[in-house]
């Protein structure tokens, strides 16, 4: 199988930045709710941008100040993790130089670019496909950046780190691999299907990409 195009997921596949999701998420519910938040509360909304997930909670009228503050918080939380998992800078720089490179995420993309730009990735990147505010459809967003770079879904691989990315490209005739990398992710045997491999080793990805470009 040859590719002519791969799209990472952002977080928990190309940095360790879950925590930092949910934390940002967190805060900004604090402020403008008055109740914390355990994680699971939060993290069965991601799929949808932040607009969306934040809207949960938050009053109508406090929705568009609580946005701006989650991106402050989630800004300032970012300055801790500025590189992405070890090995991924190489394989992106080698993937660049054979096919096309792109980001599909569930966040925003103003949120998507902020990640981007604090781990100086941004420049590999000739697509960015963010998600929407009022459901989660990462398989539209998938087809949408498949068709910005002129390829059917079946020549572009996708790299994710939950089950919700699998079932996501496959839904949009895209070939998936799962980047079981990352202590967050949500692969597991009985759902990694139909994951054409799943990897817990960045090293093991690079390896393997070489021989399908």
């Amino acid at each position: 199988m040859t590719f002519q195009a791969v799209l990472f997921d952002i977080d928990g596949t190309l940095v360790d930045n879950v925590d930092i999701c949910t934390e940002a998420y967190r805060e900004t519910f604090r402020r403008y709710t008055g109740q914390r938040f355990e994680d699971e509360a939060i993290t069965r909304h991601y799929g949808k941008t932040e607009d969306g997930i934040l809207a949960v909670h938050v009053a109508p009228e406090r929705l568009p100040e609580a946005v701006e503050t989650y991106f402050a918080v989630y800004s300032e939380l970012h300055q801790a993790v500025r590189e992405p998992f070890d090995g991924l800078r190489a394989i992106l720089s080698f993937v660049q130089q054979r096919a096309a490179l792109g980001v599909v995420t569930g966040k925003s993309l103003r949120l998507a670019e902020v990640s981007l730009r604090e781990l100086g990735l941004r420049d590999y990147f000739a697509v960015v496909e963010g998600g929407f505010p009022d459901r989660a459809d990462k398989a539209e967003s998938l087809r949408r950046a498949a068709a910005r770079l002129n390829l059917p879904p079946s020549q572009v691989l996708y790299v994710g780190d939950t089950a919700y990315d699998i079932a996501s490209a496959a839904a949009a005739g895209m070939p998936v691999v799962g980047a079981g990398w990352s202590a967050s992710t949500t692969i597991r045997p009985e759902n990694a299907q139909p994951a054409l491999r799943v990897f817990d080793r960045v090293a093991a990805f690079g390896d393997w990409l070489q021989g399908q470009l």
